[in-house]
C-alpha cells in the first residue's frame, strides 16, 4: 500500500495520534497547527474521530517540514498511548500483538477494524505481520499506508517496551533494504528488529 494514501475514504484514527505529532514536535508544535490549519482544520479533539486521510497529510506536511526523524519519533509515542490489547510480557509476543493494535485504533465506517471477542479483522488498511527468526530476531513486513519511519518507531517502541531492562537499548529496527520498499513505491517495508 503506498505512504500517505488512505485506502478507503471510510477510514478514521482516533484524535490521540494528532495530540502526539503536536507533542513529539515539542517547542515546534506550531509547525502541526499550522500544517492542519492548511488542512482547514483548526482544532483537533483528542477523544474524536478523522479520516485517516487527514491524519496521512498532516504526517507527510510534517515530515516535509521537520524531517523524517520526527516520525520516528511519534512512532515511539503512539505505542505508548494508543489502544492496545493486554502487552505480552515478550519482544516477540508484543511484536506479534502490533497488527492487533493497529486494527483497534482505527475504523471503517463507523466501526473499529478489530471484534475484541472473536479477533476477526476488518480488511482495508494493510497488516502489520510478524515473523521470529529465532534467537533475538524479528523480521516484519507492514502494508500500513502510514510512512515508513512512522511504522519504524512504532516497532522500536513496542519492542523496547517489552525488553527487559538490560536489553531495552540493544533494540534496533533496520529497514531491509534488500527488500522492497514503501519508500521506493514498493506496497510494503520489511523490518528487521534485533536484540
Amino acid at each position: 500500500m503506498p505512504q500517505y494514501i488512505a485506502p478507503h475514504p471510510g477510514i478514521e484514527v482516533s484524535g490521540t495520534p494528532f495530540a502526539l505529532v503536536i507533542e513529539a514536535l515539542g517547542t515546534h508544535g506550531a509547525v502541526a497547527k499550522k500544517v492542519l490549519s492548511t488542512l482547514g482544520v483548526p482544532e483537533i479533539a483528542e477523544g474524536g474521530w478523522y479520516p485517516l486521510q487527514l491524519f496521512l497529510d498532516l504526517l507527510k506536511g510534517v515530515a516535509q517540514a521537520s524531517g523524517d526523524h520526527t516520525l520516528l519519533a511519534i512512532g515511539k509515542m503512539i505505542v505508548e498511548r494508543a489502544v492496545w490489547p493486554a502487552m505480552p510480557s515478550t519482544i516477540e509476543a508484543s511484536l506479534a500483538m502490533v497488527d492487533v493494535a493497529y486494527h483497534m485504533n482505527n475504523r471503517l465506517d463507523g466501526e473499529i477494524m478489530v471484534d475484541p471477542e472473536t479477533g476477526v479483522m476488518k480488511e482495508g488498511i494493510g497488516h502489520y505481520r510478524c515473523y521470529p527468526q529465532g534467537d533475538r530476531e524479528v523480521v516484519m513486513v507492514c502494508d500500513s499506508p502510514y510512512p515508513s519511519e512512522l511504522d519504524r518507531g512504532i516497532l522500536l517502541g513496542t519492542a523496547r517496551r517489552a525488553a527487559p531492562r538490560a536489553l531495552k537499548l540493544r533494540v534496533d529496527v533496520t529497514l531491509d533494504e534488500s527488500r522492497p520498499s514503501r519508500k521506493h513505491g514498493a506496497d510494503s517495508c520489511t523490518y528487521r528488529i534485533t536484540w
